[in-house]
């Protein structure tokens, strides 16, 4: 069957330019069942892709929430026509976090757990890169005049003070003079138009992760001859000849105790030291030997059944019931395994409690 595509094609380059889109779609980590549409700028328009952090207002301030679609003013919701719609503050990423894949199994998670697409989203996420948003206050022209003039009530009249004195502080730094009246009063503050209220996202989304090291200090050798170590403390001399370790290493290798290191760093033989390192989950992870384990009649049929099901190749829900230690995670694994066995992937999501 043969298809004939006909189109007309202008000269003109404004013509031809793909119209941007106007709105975003956003999943905020909040507990509502629903999305919400924002207004993009032109700027942001741009730059704007499914999946990327972006900062909205939400009520009274400011949240990160998730790209999870974008449109045009014709593909609007009916219900937002005529609405005012409020403008998008940030974007975060040019590159996205969350790939299509993300998208498309945090919202079936969603739906399917009847939980928000928000919260889910953010749960898939390593914690920590959602930029902390950061309120402060400073005084207006009026609050400056006011205060100027004196103020009668005394927590009133400190909290202004500091305001003013400071310039721009954070609610955190005013809690000592006003303990829990602080929210009421500085609402009542703003209402009155005495102070301005702020917010700003910060672009230090994860901390640096800092581990302790030891190594040892140049002694002359004499020194060293003359000094009695105990055998703990000698371990630790032992495994510090072959370069600088982590603390926790040394600890663990020299099976010694942190007074031990002390010790020895009061007496000038060992250096701990701070280093920045990198984040590593597996690090150092050495997974069990199969030991043999015989699964119990109850554990076999209900492995089964889900082997049954992986083999159909289609979706089967099944929950595992059974009390601490009765062996629900060993099935988890050995039905991972089976999916494996056939070429497919697997994934176990541990929740923390």
């Amino acid at each position: 069957m043969a298809c004939a595509i006909i189109s007309s094609v202008s000269t003109n380059p404004k013509l031809q330019t793909i119209p941007q889109p106007s709105f975003a779609e956003v999943a905020v980590p909040v507990h509502v069942n629903q999305t919400f549409t924002y207004k993009l700028s032109a700027e942001q328009a741009a730059i704007a892709n499914l999946g990327a952090r972006i900062v909205v207002p939400f009520g009274n301030k400011f949240l990160t929430g998730y790209i999870v679609g974008l449109k045009e003013e014709a593909e609007l919701d009916p219900s937002l026509l005529g609405k005012e719609i409020k403008e998008v503050k940030e974007i975060v990423d040019t590159f996205p976090v969350c790939t299509e894949e993300i998208l498309a199994i945090t919202k079936w998670v969603s739906e399917y757990y009847a939980s928000p697409w928000g919260e889910v989203i953010k749960a898939a996420l390593p914690p920590g890169i959602s930029p902390a948003i950061h309120e402060s206050y400073s005084l207006t022209e009026s609050g400056r005049s006011v205060l100027s003039q004196g103020v009668e009530d005394p927590i009133e009249s400190q909290v202004l003070t500091r305001i003013n004195n400071l310039n721009q502080i954070q609610k955190k730094q005013l809690t000592d003079l006003a303990g829990n009246r602080l929210t009421r009063l500085l609402r009542e503050l703003e209402q009155r138009g005495l102070i301005e209220r702020t917010q700003n996202t910060s672009s230090n989304f994860v901390r640096t992760k800092t581990s302790y090291f030891v190594r040892l200090n140049e002694l002359d050798s004499s020194q060293a001859v003359e000094t009695k170590f105990t055998e703990a403390q000698q371990r630790i001399i032992e495994s510090l000849k072959n370069g600088p370790t982590s603390l926790q290493s040394l600890l663990k290798n020299a099976r010694v105790g942190v007074s031990t290191v002390r010790t020895l760093e009061k007496r000038g033989f060992v250096e701990r030291y701070a280093e920045n390192v990198r984040r590593d989950p597996l690090g150092g992870f050495q997974p069990d030997h199969d030991a043999g384990y015989v699964l119990t009649l109850a554990q076999k049929t209900a492995l089964t059944q889900i082997e049954e099901a992986l083999a159909l190749r289609g979706y089967s829900p099944f929950l595992l019931h059974g009390v601490t230690g009765s062996g629900k995670t060993e099935i988890y694994i050995r039905a991972m395994q089976a999916a494996v066995d056939q070429g497919r992937s697997a994934m176990m999501l541990v929740p923390e409690i």
